[in-house]
């Protein structure tokens, strides 16, 4: 099966990082994004899913373009 990859947005915290979280076990591949983040990375070793704490406001488009190219 291919791993899935999402970009989600207000994931520092509340609902936001839980589902973060819940993707991540679940086996995807996430980029969890945030005004605070700070470059962490978390990863479940029994699914292989990850996520990483990405910068990114949502108001900003050189923000947004950084984040989606990588």
């Amino acid at each position: 099966m291919e791993q899935k990859v999402i970009l989600l947005t207000g994931a520092s915290a509340g609902i936001g990082k839980t589902t973060a979280q819940l993707l991540m076990k679940r086996g995807a591949i996430v980029y969890g994004a945030s005004r605070s983040a700070n470059g962490e990375m978390e990863k479940d070793i029994s699914s292989g899913g990850e996520l990483i704490h990405i910068s990114m406001d949502v108001n900003n488009e050189v923000d947004i373009q950084k984040a989606l190219d990588r």
